[in-house]
C-alpha cells in the first residue's frame, strides 16, 4: 500500500465516507485500521493547533479580563486582538510565567504580585518640577499624563498628582504600579513565530 502523509488529512476530511476509513486516489486499496486513526487524528490535532502548548517563541491569541481586588474591570480583550510572542518580555512576567504550559482552549484565573506586575510603588518617582517645564496653551490639571524622558533617557509617562503656585507635582510611577492584578484568561490560539 502507498500512501502519502499529507493525503491522510485531506482524504479524511473530504473523502471519507465514515470515521475511520480512508478513501483516496493516492491509495492503492481502501484501508481502514489503528495506524490510520492515529495518523489522521495526529494531523488534525497539529492542523487544529491542540497539541501546541505556550513555550519561548510561540505566539498566543489571548481573550482576558483584568481586575483589581475589589472586582473593578481595569482593562479587558475579547475581540482576538490580544497577540503576543511568549518569551520576549512583552507582557508582565507574573502572567507570562502562569502562560507557559498553557494550550489552546485553557482557560484560567491567576493573581500577579505588585512585584511580578508594574512594580511596587516608589516615593522616588515623585518629583516636583517648574511650572515652565509644561509648554502647552491648554490648561494643566491633575490627572493629566505626559510623556517624559527618564534619567537614562527611557521614555516614561508622568502623571499629575498636585499643582501648586509655582511647582507641578508628577508621579513616575505606573497607574498600575502596587495593585495586585486579577486575570481571567482564555488561550484562543498558539502558533509558531
Amino acid at each position: 500500500m502507498r500512501i502519502q502523509a499529507s493525503s491522510l488529512c485531506s482524504g479524511y476530511l473530504t473523502g471519507s465516507k465514515a470515521p475511520f476509513f480512508l478513501q483516496n486516489e493516492c491509495c492503492e486499496r481502501q484501508t481502514t485500521g489503528y495506524y490510520h486513526v492515529l495518523i489522521k487524528f495526529a494531523s488534525l490535532k497539529h492542523y487544529f493547533g491542540y497539541s501546541m502548548q505556550i513555550e519561548k517563541n510561540k505566539v498566543a491569541i489571548l481573550h482576558y479580563t483584568l481586575k483589581n481586588n475589589e472586582g473593578t474591570v481595569l482593562d479587558k480583550s475579547d475581540d482576538g486582538s490580544f497577540v503576543y510572542l511568549h518569551g520576549a518580555l512583552n507582557i508582565i512576567p507574573g502572567l507570562e510565567s502562569a502562560l507557559t504550559g498553557k494550550k489552546m482552549g485553557e482557560e484560567f484565573n491567576v493573581k500577579v504580585a505588585p512585584e511580578d506586575a508594574y512594580g511596587v510603588r516608589s516615593e522616588e518617582h515623585m518629583q516636583e518640577v517648574p511650572k515652565e517645564m509644561f509648554e502647552s496653551d491648554d490648561e494643566i490639571n491633575v490627572g493629566m499624563q505626559f510623556n517624559a524622558q527618564g534619567p537614562n533617557g527611557e521614555d516614561l509617562m508622568v502623571t499629575i498628582v498636585e499643582i501648586k503656585e509655582d511647582v507641578i507635582v508628577i508621579d513616575g510611577n505606573h497607574p498600575l504600579a502596587g495593585v495586585e492584578l486579577n486575570f481571567d484568561v482564555k488561550v484562543v490560539e498558539v502558533r509558531d513565530a
